[in-house]
């Protein structure tokens, strides 16, 4: 069952859990946030963030302007980064 799209922005030092199958996610904004995140069936956007720990799934993942950021999931074709710095 999908869910649909999702949006989170503008947390900071938080754990963020969310269930479901989404078609896409949008991340922006997040600091020193721990993120565990339902499957999605299209592309993950994160954008702005910094110190973060993501767990992930989805078909395509893409970060730009983020920073010390772990990434722990699985992607079906590719990670693509801009302008990032110390992506794990």
């Amino acid at each position: 069952i999908s869910v649909g799209k999702s949006l989170i922005e503008n947390r900071c030092g938080e754990v963020i859990e969310m269930k479901g199958v989404f078609t896409n996610i949008n991340l922006r904004n997040l600091k020193n946030s721990t993120l565990f995140h339902g499957p999605c069936s299209g592309a993950v956007y994160i954008e702005s963030c910094e110190g973060c720990k993501l767990h992930l799934t989805a078909q395509q993942i893409r970060l730009v302007d983020c920073n010390n950021i772990e990434l722990c999931g699985f992607v079906m074709t590719s990670v693509n980064l801009e302008d990032c710095s110390n992506i794990k």
